[in-house]
């Protein structure tokens, strides 16, 4: 397997296929082998390719991958450059499969697939098209809802409301996660295991303030991402120490920031302007420290 080629430097003559095989095995390649070292035959990133190309495919069985892998050699030893002596069996496939960790090759082939459909939605824009996800500054929303029609209280009682909690690439509209609150857990709790490395790193993560008092803003950091949270009247004393930390009249703003954006169309003027400093340390939130 020819796995140095990399997004931004792909060989000549290789087509749009090609190139997407070779970053996806740039990611399978992240993925931990299970196997013990001795007697491997096959590398695990390249098996994890063909399975997924099998998939697309529409095979629904590890037996109907295999028979898919087998029909198609010619075509994925030009395109992958493998370098296997015969295409696996059934077999090999589950057994290396059944010493992987599931939910972590499900987050890095979510992330590919939700990367190059992105790409086909934004076309040549070069903030899409970065050579590493990590090289991006993409944002992500993160919002609670609640389903019309599935109760009648918003927070227990005999009939409570379903609460589901999203996560969605705003550029796009595509949704990451979408997971069930259960009645026993809220948006924090149902939240902290999502902050992966994965989801977070070289991203821009926005949230209400709800989030801001537990660890949400630390975990989005030490994943590799950064966060914008919302503040609004639903928290208060967070808002109220924000008003009195800008509005100080002796405050030092040598390194705050300002900018202001005029906007006029469809029958209306509208005037944004921002106000930053990188002095955190006096707000009592403990997601803004």
């Amino acid at each position: 397997m020819d796995y140095t080629t990399l997004l931004c430097e792909t060989k000549e003559g290789q087509d749009s296929a090609q190139i997407s095989m070779h970053s996806l095995y740039e990611v399978c390649c992240q993925v931990v082998d299970g196997r013990k070292a001795r007697g491997k035959r096959y590398d695990v990133a390249g098996l994890l390719v063909v399975l997924v190309l099998a998939k697309l495919a529409g095979m629904t069985s590890v037996f109907g991958a295999s028979e898919w892998i087998t029909d198609q050699e010619e075509l994925l030893r030009e395109g992958l450059g493998l370098t296997w002596n015969r295409m696996p069996c059934a077999n090999t496939y589950s057994y290396v499969l059944a010493r992987l960790d599931s939910q972590a090759v499900n987050a890095h082939l979510a992330a590919w697939l939700v990367r190059k459909e992105a790409e086909s939605r934004c076309g040549e824009e070069p903030s899409r098209l970065a050579a590493h996800p990590s090289d991006r500054h993409v944002h992500l929303a993160i919002d609670g809802k609640v389903l019309k029609g599935t109760g009648k209280q918003a927070y227990g009682g005999e009939k409570p409301q379903k609460h589901v909690l999203h996560v969605y690439e705003v550029q796009t509209g595509i949704v990451l996660h979408q997971c069930p609150i259960a009645v026993e857990h809220n948006e924090v709790s149902t939240l902290k295991p999502v902050l992966t490395e994965v989801l977070c790193k070289g991203r821009i993560l926005t949230t209400d303030a709800a989030q801001s008092y537990h660890e949400f803003g630390r975990l989005v950091q030490r994943a590799g991402g950064d966060v914008i949270l919302i503040v609004k009247d639903n928290t208060p004393a967070t808002r109220a120490d924000l008003e009195l930390f800008f509005e100080d009249p002796e405050a030092d703003r040598r390194t705050w920031q300002a900018f202001e954006q005029v906007e006029k169309g469809h029958g209306r003027l509208e005037r944004r302007s921002i106000l930053t400093s990188p002095d955190r340390g006096a707000l009592s939130a403990p997601g803004l420290g």
